[in-house]
């Protein structure tokens, strides 16, 4: 028996497996070279900084106690869900006070975004106030070295 065609199907398949990747690659056209889809970068004065931080920090401290008794709702939820004897009459009420808080969030956002308008600030700061991540991942919004990105989430600043 001759190992000649069986050496070359897995020199093919090698050479497959190699190749592909190769020519998934998109087309590289000159003009994408300096493509970038990131936002572009905001440049603040010092002074418009100090006023958008005055601004977030209330933000935040309006916002903190809503997450807060948000998060304690989804909590309340998950037990009430996993009860062997479900009592519609809590999981409906806890549903509702979740509504509740979330419209809050929501409330307190457009008021931050209306602040940062009024306050001559570009309104493009005031859209991260609807990025917020939820509270019930670990560190998001409790701030804290690396977990909250120090004071909350000033990342994309």
């Amino acid at each position: 028996m001759r190992k000649t065609p069986l050496l070359a199907a897995w020199g093919l398949i090698l050479a497959l497996f190699f190749a592909a990747p190769l020519l998934a690659q998109p087309p590289q056209d000159a003009d994408d070279d300096d493509y970038d889809d990131s936002p572009p970068r905001l440049t603040l004065t010092d002074e418009q900084r100090a006023t958008f931080d005055k601004l977030w920090d209330a933000y935040s401290d309006q916002i903190f106690p809503i997450k807060e008794q948000l998060r304690d709702q989804r909590l309340l939820y998950v037990i009430l869900a996993r009860q062997t004897a479900v009592n519609l009459d809590e999981v409906k009420k806890t549903i509702a006070e979740m509504s509740r808080l979330r419209a809050a969030l929501r409330t307190q956002a457009k008021k931050f975004q209306a602040d940062v308008k009024a306050a001559g600030l570009p309104e493009e700061l005031g859209d991260h106030a609807e990025e917020a991540p939820p509270d019930d991942f670990p560190g998001h919004g409790f701030g804290g070295p690396g977990w909250g990105h120090g004071r909350g989430h000033h990342g994309w600043r």
